[in-house]
């Protein structure tokens, strides 16, 4: 539900600056309050000889807070400004801002001293009817808003410059009438499905391929089975594991630990439960209503919660798991969930809960109070997590001295080094690719470009892998090369057996289809003589991914030959075999693309411009150089990482 909240927050960033009438929105208004540690006259940031004022930084604070106010309603809170960094945000947004001015400066734009006269005389706010208010009281309107009239009008002069920079980048953009008609067609071809999907791993165990079959495929995919360029080397292994039982923790340092660290044992309340939720995304809310309704009376006539979660859920994180939500603190769900969860008693059900997502039914089945763990109960646990510290920090200071002997003036060989200290162990790895783990060291990924970028003999710098810290000195180069049918056969038999289970899933859902024929439904009789369910897809285009089905060209393709009502024959998709219906069947229109070619033109202009914003301010930034006041941001409680674009 907050990934909504946050891919909300992707697109404001850019939209809200980019529109004056949003600025000149919040300018007139007071806000009240401040931001806390307020220091007007320190800088938050750089950007090139620009600076970010504290003030500014407050002001663009309070028009984001209040934007946000006004389009979530209730279910803005405290918790939820907390995880969308809104500060950080507002930062973020005036440096873009400063950039975009920096740029305009750079291509000579400007505006005129009239431009910004009857810009600002034709705001309703200094209208008395259709005339001035007066010098009088403009001055007085701005010293109220702490601006005197330079002030202000700098501010609405960089805003009508952000403008003009926009509208001379939206000019020099064009969309054709034939990638006009590719995106209508994205739209506006749309197709869904029920359909019942067999696993092909269902039935590996039938799979029998006979040599031949095997020796078959590896000479038709020989060259799909090509080993790229393999290495082995020589290694040397500090083992964590083995350095930390060599080590101790003491109560007073796991005593100090907890006095310093209580918050992170501080268990806010919490709620365990699971929910149903029946979207209106595809119905209309009356309909989600209803349904709702049925299933809650269901549920408590004592049909399995889980079961219909896994049916009938639209909450697809959570709906294969039954609905179970697991534990929650207060923030992390939207306003009307969490209020009704945190409200019931343990065991209630309760619903329907209205959301902006749709209709919930939640059942609750644990409720935790806050409270502070007792350092005897998490003992073990900072015990654990100093030694596991102390264990990493002596094994790395251990490997580099082996290391410095390794390339010493007097090398040393890896055996004798492990001789003497029984944490370090050596070997030789298997090969290893340029990417991927390497055995039986784990994975390693600063290890492997190290070793690739070696001659024979030669030493990598320390690094971490999965086991502990370790050296590596190669051993072997490996060319890539076409395999021989020995070094690839428990691939060759995977990939076969794969093949043959996917193909006998097809066979068992014909034979099921034609047991079923005459049925009143075709697809639920398949189902449940193949042991499966029956689901139904949401609405997809032609881009070759069906939701819940992944990566799906051939089955994509195969809908979109069909109508709707029709059955398909059953297709072979990422290992399972999918028998379907053609639920639902949008097609091309010629007259309603004629009356949408210019919206959608104008949507795919925009959709160019705010990538070539997003890539201009980056390479402005970089050109500038930003630097962030961390004592400041830390001040203010807003630090975080600072965002690109």
């Amino acid at each position: 539900m907050l990934k909504v909240f946050r891919d909300s927050m992707k697109y404001l960033a850019w939209i809200l600056w980019a529109v004056i009438a949003v600025f000149i929105l919040f300018v007139f208004v007071d806000f009240g309050g401040s931001m806390p540690g307020a220091q007007p006259n320190r800088s938050a940031a750089t950007v090139g000889d620009q600076s970010v004022s504290y003030r500014e930084l407050e002001r663009e604070h309070r028009n984001l807070e209040e934007d946000m106010r006004s389009r979530l309603g209730d279910q803005y809170t405290p918790e939820l400004a907390e995880q969308l960094q809104l500060p950080m945000q507002a930062l973020n947004r005036i440096i873009d801002r400063k950039v975009m001015l920096a740029e305009a400066e750079r291509l000579k734009l400007t505006v005129s001293d009239q431009e910004l006269q009857k810009y600002i005389l034709d705001l309703p706010v200094f209208k008395n009817g259709d005339k001035f208010v007066g010098q009088e009281a403009y001055d007085r309107f701005l010293r109220r808003l702490n601006y005197t009239p330079d002030t202000f009008e700098a501010e609405i002069r960089n805003q009508l410059l952000v403008e003009r920079l926009v509208a001379t980048l939206e000019s020099s953009l064009a969309v054709s009438d034939q990638a006009v008609e590719k995106r209508y067609r994205e739209q506006a071809e749309r197709a869904s499905i029920r359909y019942v999907a067999l696993p092909g791993t269902t039935l590996r165990a039938e799979a029998k391929p006979t040599p031949e079959e095997l020796e078959a495929y590896f000479e038709a995919h020989r060259e799909d089975l090509r080993i790229p360029e393999e290495r082995t080397a020589d290694y040397l292994l500090v083992d964590t594991r083995k350095v930390r039982e060599t080590l101790e923790v003491g109560d007073e340092a796991i005593a100090t630990y907890f006095s310093e660290h209580k918050a992170e044992y501080f268990e806010q309340e919490q709620v365990q439960a699971r929910h149903i939720l029946i979207g209106t995304s595809e119905r209309t809310p009356a309909e989600a209503e209803a349904l709702t309704l049925e299933l809650l009376e269901r549920i408590r006539g004592g049909e399995d919660f889980a079961v219909i979660a896994r049916e009938l859920s639209d909450d697809p994180g959570s709906k294969t798991r039954g609905g179970d939500l697991g534990y929650f603190g207060r923030g992390r769900m939207v306003a009307p969930f969490e209020t009704a969860a945190f409200d019931a008693a343990v065991g209630d059900m309760v619903g329907p809960v209205q959301s902006q997502f749709g209709y919930h039914i939640i059942e609750v089945q644990d409720h935790k109070a806050e409270h502070q763990r007792p350092l005897e109960e998490v003992r073990d646990l900072i015990s654990n997590r100093l030694a596991s510290d102390l264990a990493a920090t002596r094994a790395e200071e251990i490997v580099r001295q082996l290391h410095d002997q390794l390339i010493g003036e007097t090398p040393r060989t890896m055996a004798e080094l492990a001789e003497e200290n029984e944490a370090v162990e050596t070997g030789k790895t298997r090969p290893f690719r340029a990417e991927g783990s390497i055995l039986p060291l784990g994975n390693a990924p600063a290890l492997n470009p190290q070793a690739f970028g070696l001659e024979v003999g030669g030493i990598t710098e320390p690094a971490q892998a999965g086991r502990g810290w370790v050296v590596l000195q190669l051993a072997e180069i490996l060319p890539e090369h076409l395999p021989e049918y020995n070094e690839v056969q428990g691939q060759v038999r995977r990939n076969v057996v794969e093949e043959q289970a996917a193909e006998l899933a097809v066979q068992r859902l014909i034979a099921a289809q034609a047991e079923a024929e005459g049925a009143d439904d075709l697809l639920a009789a398949v189902a449940e003589a193949v042991g499966q369910t029956v689901v139904d897809s949401p609405l997809f285009g032609q881009g070759g991914t069906i939701p819940q089905l992944g990566r799906a060209t051939e089955l994509v393709k195969a809908v979109f030959a069909s109508e709707e009502g029709d059955y398909g024959k059953p297709v072979v998709q990422n290992g399972k075999a999918i028998l379907y219906q053609v639920s639902q069947r949008h097609h091309f229109s010629s007259e309603e693309l004629e009356s949408r070619r210019s919206q959608l033109r104008q949507q795919m202009v925009n959709e160019q411009l705010q990538s070539v914003l997003g890539a201009l301010v980056n390479r402005r930034k970089d050109e500038l150089g930003v630097e962030y006041d961390r004592g400041l941001l830390e001040d203010l409680n807003i630090l975080g990482e600072p965002q690109q674009g």
